[in-house]
């Protein structure tokens, strides 16, 4: 009777152990099909860090909500064409303007806007670059005329000595004079060259050229050096081009052509 007990005992608890395990395996299916229905894990797909990780700090209770890209492209389209001035109300017709006024003719150019304009390019091309020649060589000038006068101070004091021994005063080198002489000339060169860049003027430009001849000849004539030849040069390329936009400019103005999207 007692070894029926046993195996009455032992046929139990395998009983026991079969249905707990059923139950486990039931259990696991359950929670495996909650979780695929809730979204956040699913084995048949791949992994998604948007559904793993709580990016709204909720504790998984609900799926982050994304938003639909093309509603997402619709709405900065139509912020974009409403900030730009444009109608948005029918496909096909963001591009037009909204405001009637840019539609009308161009408006007239200033001066200033005249000279920078693309059609102007060549004069406004040797205005500014002969101006620039002529300020830059006046400045080089003074420049050269005191590194000269340096360098060669002590023998202009002995020329100078022998001549007032000599009596032969003619042949004193007055440094004093020719630095004067020297800044004068240059800084007139430098206002003339900044009339011809700043204000496009004529007069500047004909009135350098007449100065920058008169030095050429008097340097070619008095010391057999030729000084300041460049800005004949870059006075000359002034003079035609501030006639030449002067033209231009006369002609825009009484023919009207502004009216025209050039």
């Amino acid at each position: 009777m007692q070894l029926k007990k046993n195996e009455e005992d032992k046929v139990e608890q395998v009983e026991r152990v079969q249905g707990d395990t059923a139950n486990g395996g039931q259990d696991q299916n359950i929670n495996q099909d909650n979780l695929s229905n809730n979204g956040y894990y699913k084995p048949e797909q791949e992994f998604n860090p948007e559904l793993e990780f709580d990016y709204q700090g909720d504790s998984f209770g609900s799926p982050p909500v994304q938003a639909n890209s093309n509603d997402m492209n619709s709405q900065g389209n139509s912020g974009y064409y409403q900030n730009n001035g444009y109608s948005s109300n029918s496909y096909g017709q963001q591009n037009t303007p909204s405001d009637p006024s840019l539609s009308s003719r161009p408006r007239k150019l200033s001066k200033k806007e005249f000279f920078h304009s693309p059609r102007n390019r060549k004069d406004r091309d040797r205005i500014i670059i002969s101006s620039i020649v002529v300020i830059v060589i006046a400045i080089f000038d003074i420049i050269r005329t005191d590194f000269w006068l340096s360098a060669l101070g002590n023998q202009i004091n002995l020329v100078n000595e022998m001549s007032e021994k000599l009596g032969m005063s003619e042949y004193v080198i007055d440094t004093h004079a020719i630095m004067t002489t020297t800044v004068t000339f240059s800084v007139i060169m430098i206002c003339l060259g900044l009339g011809v860049y700043i204000f496009q003027s004529r007069a500047c430009a004909l009135i350098g050229l007449g100065v920058s001849i008169i030095n050429f000849v008097y340097s070619l004539v008095a010391s057999h050096q030729l000084r300041m030849y460049w800005t004949l040069i870059a006075f000359g390329y002034a003079v035609v081009a501030t006639i030449s936009y002067a033209s231009a400019w006369k002609e825009y103005e009484e023919k009207g052509d502004w009216t025209k999207d050039w």
